[in-house]
């Protein structure tokens, strides 16, 4: 009964921040629509870039 108290509040606050991210993730898309503002794939991370 304590694993499913413990599993369902650490469920929980997980949901929140995945929810958290995907809100700030459309926040942002929706700026840059509106600002016109276009992402060059050379701009993202990738390992290549430190090398």
């Amino acid at each position: 009964m304590i694993g499913f108290l413990i599993g369902l509040f650490v469920g929980g606050i997980f949901g929140v921040i995945v929810m958290a991210l995907m809100n700030a993730a459309s926040r942002a898309d929706k700026s840059m629509r509106e600002h016109d503002i276009e992402m060059d794939e050379d701009a993202m991370y990738t390992p290549d870039t430190l090398a």
